[in-house]
């Protein structure tokens, strides 16, 4: 199996766990925990995305990674 695979389910599993612990209240969208496991699983997808060719997803995620990226730091250098 091709170790990209494994790059596009840690992706996934990241920025489900995100929603789903959002979504029952285990976890703030304000967090900057929230925001970072965006940031990692959007990236992982872009980057699987990429390598697939699957050009409305790298478009989809890259979107993700940057709003996801600036939240992180608008957050980090806030405090």
């Amino acid at each position: 199996m091709d170790p990209l695979i494994f790059v596009g389910f840690a992706g996934s599993i990241l920025v489900l766990s995100a929603f789903f612990l959002n979504q029952t209240d285990r976890i703030s969208t304000k967090s900057l925990l929230y925001d970072l496991v965006n940031v990692v699983g959007a990236l992982f997808l872009v980057a699987y995305a990429y390598q697939a060719h699957a050009w409305p997803f790298v478009l989809t995620n890259t979107v993700w990674f940057l709003v996801s990226f600036r939240d992180v730091t608008s957050t980090v250098f806030k405090r």
